[in-house]
């Protein structure tokens, strides 16, 4: 009865070992990941900046297409 009691009793000390260990890890990780609100931001900016290049590349491609046009004539 002896042993199963001192099992028991390292058990439980093992146990709140891993949880104490486990709520170290999550806080840990928590505040190596971005925000939600953080990657929103982030991803606007690149939106943003992916349609100023659109609209770069379609003047381009209209004044390619102009130049084209009057060089046949």
């Amino acid at each position: 009865f002896h042993s199963i009691s001192t099992l028991h009793e390292t058990l439980d000390v093992r146990t709140s070992q891993l949880r104490e260990g486990l709520s170290s890890f999550k806080l840990e990780v928590a505040k190596s990941y971005a925000s939600v609100t953080d990657m929103k931001d982030l991803e606007n900016r690149i939106v943003s900046h992916l349609l100023r290049i659109e609209a770069k590349l379609d003047r381009t491609a209209l004044k390619t297409e102009a130049l084209k046009a009057q060089n046949k004539e």
